[in-house]
């Protein structure tokens, strides 16, 4: 039994301690020069100019990738739009909706 109440306790832990996704709003992004408009608006709505202008405050998700230097990042939209703004310490990655 108490092998068993280990293994639900470590089963749990390791979910607690699963890393949490990187967010940043669009602006934040594009101000600390991690990516351009250009960059957002490909992520946010495929195209190569705007998404009438909503990429800045959209929710992004940074993702390592598991090839190459720790610096490469991949960029996705998480697909939230915040109309009432986005905010977010890049730093900290909580990036969430006002």
């Amino acid at each position: 039994m108490k092998t068993f109440t280990f293994a639900i306790l470590l089963s749990t832990a390791a979910g607690v301690l699963a890393d949490d996704p990187l967010l940043a709003c669009g602006y934040a992004l594009v101000n600390d020069g991690w990516y351009n408009q250009r960059d957002l608006a490909l992520a946010a709505c495929g195209r190569e100019d705007t998404c009438t202008g909503k990429e800045w405050n959209t929710i992004f998700e940074i993702i390592p990738m598991s090839s190459g230097p720790a610096s490469w990042y991949e960029m996705k939209s998480r697909g939230v739009f915040c109309d009432k703004g986005c905010w977010g310490d890049i730093g900290r990655w909580e990036a969430q909706c006002h």
